[in-house]
């Protein structure tokens, strides 16, 4: 397995525990959150950050996340 580095964009109403949940997926799938930017903003929260991960065990562990707390998250690879 190789890691490639994945930009993941995420916008939702502003909830608890949301960077929870993202942070434990990324551990869980030995990922590293290598940097982020954050920003709350009239009861929405957005989030863009940069891991380094294995993508195809990923992107399963991320709808999951999507459905249960009813955030868009958009995932771009970095070349």
């Amino acid at each position: 397995m190789s890691n490639q580095y994945l930009v993941i964009t995420l916008l939702s109403n502003d909830q608890p525990s949301i960077v929870k949940q993202l942070a434990d997926v990324i551990s869980q799938h030995n990922g590293n959150w290598l940097e982020s930017r954050m920003s709350q903003l009239a009861g929405k929260f957005a989030s863009i950050l940069k891991v380094s991960i294995d993508t195809k065990q990923l992107l399963g562990s991320l709808e999951t996340i999507e459905g249960k707390l009813g955030i868009d998250i958009t995932i771009s690879e970095q070349l």
